[in-house]
Parts: structure tokens; C-alpha cells; sequence
């Protein structure tokens, strides 16, 4: 481990010496999330695995499971951020129908929305309002931008009912436009959770099968050592490989139930 530190301390200072440049710290943040997290995760995955599985054989389906892992924790939080955001935007959608239907100009919703939403909208509007105001910018374009910030289809869809409106129809186009959206935005919302009701008695069985693998094998490991010397140690990795595959197939039946 020592010897490593120093080799990265060399070649660091190498590095600089020779006019190297620091990294953004975007890139220095991807590069953490996308290679040094997974990692040192995998590392100690790998180094558990191979001690309770008594070869190194064991280990490594147990560091494929701890180099996905950091990925599957920042993909979870990540969903669970994008889920609040389209619920605001659904929000907005349907309150601003409203207000298009009651007469008021495009600036006037989104002053009015501005003041509503709660971050990160608040902020957003507010620029939107302004650029309108300084740069003459339309809203359409704005909310095409504020689509591909967040990742949110449903503003990309407010914009083209917006840009339709300016060109004919007005405040009763939008509201017209911003009515049906809403709508199919319900509906969206209907069948996710329709899809996961149907889903989640399959998930737990799942969870509950992984649980009970997982406990009957570090019960083996910690329990009965003795068991599992010399051909046995193929037996661990092989229950390794039978969890770890386990797990991903769960991973990625949670993660289609999520689109």
C-alpha cells in the first residue's frame, strides 16, 4: 500500500513538473463519480470477497458487484431528484393551463410562477423572465433549454405548445395545449404506478430469495469455515456468482420499472 502512494505521489509530482494542468473540477467530479468511487469500492469488495470465499476466484464476482455499486447508489438518488422534478413540472403544467385559460400573458404566468415553484424552478423562471424582458428571448426557447438542463421531455413539450401559441391563438392556444399535456402527463403517471403495483410482489420475492442467499452464505463462511476447505472454496464462488447475478437481474427489473 505504501509503495503505491509513493508511486502516485511521483507520478503526480512528475506530472506537474513537467506542465501539466490541473483538471476542471467537473471533470475532476466525473472522473471521481465514473472511475475512482467504483474503484476503491471494487478494491474492497474484491479483497472481502477473496477473504471469505478463501480465493482470490471469489472475489471477483464480488468486485464486479462493488464496481457497479457506487453507480446504482448516484443512479437511485439521482431518480429520486429527476421523480420531484417532474412532479413540479407536472405542477406548473396544470397551474399554468389555468392561467393561460384565465387571459394572462405568457409573462404574466411566469411572474406569477416564478414566485410560486420552489428551487431549482424559482431561479430558473425568474432568469426566463428576464431574458424575455432584456434579450427578448421567447419563453419557447427557454423552456427548450430548461429541458436539456434537467433532463425533463415534459418542459421540451411546454415549449412547442408555447412556440405554437405565439404563432397563432394566443393565451387560448396555450391553455388549450397546456391542457392536453397535463392530461397526458396524468395518464403518464397513472400507468407508472399501475406498472409498479403489478411489479412489486415480484421485487420483494426477489429481495426476500437475494436476503436469504446472502445470510445462508456468510452463515456458511463465518459458521462452518470447516466446510468449505479445498474443493469447497469453488462452492463459495460459485454462490458468489449465483448472488451477484442475482442482484443485477434485480437491479435491472427496478430500473425498467423506473423509465
Amino acid at each position: 500500500m505504501l509503495a503505491i502512494v509513493l508511486f502516485l505521489s511521483l507520478f503526480l509530482l512528475f506530472y506537474f513538473l513537467t506542465g501539466g494542468e490541473m483538471p476542471e473540477k467537473a471533470g475532476l467530479v466525473k472522473t471521481a463519480r465514473d472511475k475512482l468511487f467504483p474503484g476503491i469500492s471494487a478494491a474492497v469488495f474484491f479483497i472481502a470477497g477473496s477473504a471469505m470465499c478463501r480465493t482470490a476466484l471469489g472475489g471477483i464476482p464480488w468486485a464486479v458487484f462493488g464496481w457497479f455499486l457506487p453507480g446504482w447508489v448516484v443512479g437511485a438518488v439521482a431518480e429520486r431528484r429527476r421523480a420531484r422534478l417532474r412532479d413540479l413540472a407536472k405542477s406548473f403544467v396544470v397551474s399554468a393551463a389555468g392561467m393561460f385559460a384565465a387571459g394572462q400573458t405568457a409573462s404574466e404566468v411566469m411572474r406569477v410562477m416564478a414566485g410560486r415553484m420552489p428551487e431549482p424552478f424559482a431561479g430558473d423562471f425568474q432568469d426566463m423572465v428576464g431574458q424575455r424582458e432584456m434579450q427578448g428571448k421567447p419563453f419557447s426557447r427557454s423552456f427548450g433549454d430548461l429541458a436539456k438542463k434537467y433532463g425533463l421531455p415534459e418542459f421540451e413539450a411546454v415549449g412547442a405548445v408555447l412556440a405554437a401559441a405565439d404563432r397563432a391563438g394566443g393565451p387560448a392556444a396555450a391553455a388549450k395545449g397546456l391542457k392536453r399535456l397535463g392530461a397526458a402527463l396524468q395518464q403518464r403517471d397513472r400507468l407508472l404506478a399501475e406498472r409498479r403495483k403489478e411489479t412489486f410482489e415480484p421485487k420483494v420475492a426477489a429481495g426476500v430469495v437475494i436476503v436469504l442467499l446472502l445470510l445462508g452464505f456468510l452463515g456458511g463462511v463465518l459458521l462452518w469455515p470447516q466446510y468449505f476447505e479445498g474443493g469447497g472454496r469453488l462452492v463459495l464462488a460459485a454462490a458468489s456468482t449465483i448472488i451477484v447475478g442475482m442482484v443485477f437481474l434485480a437491479v435491472k427489473a427496478g430500473s425498467q420499472d423506473a423509465m
